[in-house]
């Protein structure tokens, strides 16, 4: 029996993912919003969009140079796109295929998997909630409840990097997925092993750290969705278009994580599009605004990923690794 290589399933994934984005949308209703772009905006959305996504390096880096993993800048300048890029896989499940190659550089480095993930998805939400509190306080909306969310947010972060809960945490999965009698979950398991490391990058000075090193690129992302609204020549400050943007992604990666939908699909979407209304951007719109900064959002990022994926396996043929066995 053939057996699909991993990166095949997260392709095949990735692209429902984007067939079901785009079938959520009448088209038809917004192709006379298209027709009225303002090309000079749109360039400048497109140079938001390389800004973010290379700023993402910085918090990467810090990850990987606290690993003492000797990757040169462009290898990991390239794994970093993929890691974040295939984040779109439900659960972030395909984040675990770029950091496979991690053991190229270090034996067992790929244990260290889960714990990247946690550190960096939870100190880049950190980021979202902490840059959507400051421009709630200028807007002076639904600041106490940001704040406590933030609180918690960060309580759990912390919570990570404490051994006992990295104990517990370990037991229940092993329990629920016994890899003895599961062997499906056994890479699951040997990831598991490496989660009791992970705090050497979850301390309180590290998440501190990191969390500061993706507020510039969540900053861009932002500004992204500044320049998408003016491409459609629609005037919004800058202060309530990082609050539409915090307010609509914490909400997509909150209910999406919890139903395991991609990319926090429909739910970011339906998010975005309602404030957006509530600032006073016409429905039609609004949804148009929300479908170009889907494709800078998603698809552009989806792209890079398997871009970057196919350039390791061409240039550096070291670093490939064999999935499906």
């Amino acid at each position: 029996m053939h057996k699909v290589s991993l990166e095949t399933l997260t392709l095949l994934i990735g692209i429902a993912a984007i067939a079901l984005l785009i079938s959520v949308y009448d088209l038809n209703g917004t192709l006379r919003d298209f027709a009225h772009l303002r090309p000079d905006y749109l360039l400048f959305a497109v140079g938001a969009f390389f800004a973010y996504t290379a700023w993402k390096f910085f918090p990467w880096s810090y990850i990987i140079r606290k690993l003492k993993l000797r990757i040169s800048i462009t290898q990991s300048f390239v794994m970093m796109y993929a890691f974040y890029g295939m984040g779109i896989v439900p659960s972030s499940v395909g984040q675990f295929l770029p950091l496979k190659y991690l053991s190229n550089f270090k034996k067992n480095a790929s244990f260290f998997s889960l714990g990247i993930i946690l550190a960096l998805g939870a100190t880049s939400g950190l980021a979202l909630l902490l840059m959507t509190i400051i421009s709630a306080i200028f807007l002076s909306k639904y600041i106490t409840y940001l704040v406590a969310l933030f609180a918690i947010t960060y309580l759990y972060t912390s919570l990570l990097g404490m051994e006992r809960t990295q104990n517990i945490l370990i037991k229940m999965v092993n329990k629920i997925f016994n890899p003895k009698k599961h062997p499906i979950f056994k890479n699951l398991a040997s990831n598991l092993k490496g989660l009791g490391k992970h705090h050497a990058f979850l301390s309180q000075k590290d998440i501190i750290i990191e969390t500061v090193l993706f507020l510039p690129s969540l900053f861009f992302e932002a500004i992204l969705l500044l320049f998408v609204l003016l491409a459609l020549n629609q005037s919004v400050p800058i202060v309530s278009v990082v609050f539409i943007f915090g307010i609509s992604v914490a909400v997509g990666n909150l209910f999406g994580g919890i139903s395991l939908l991609p990319a926090g699909l429909g739910i970011t979407d339906t998010a975005m599009v309602a404030l957006l209304l509530l600032f006073g951007i016409p429905g039609a719109v609004a949804i148009t605004v929300t479908i170009l900064f889907r494709f800078f959002n998603t698809f552009c990022v989806f792209l890079a990923a398997y871009l970057s994926m196919f350039y390791m396996k061409m240039k550096f043929p070291k670093l490939q690794v064999k999935v499906g066995r």
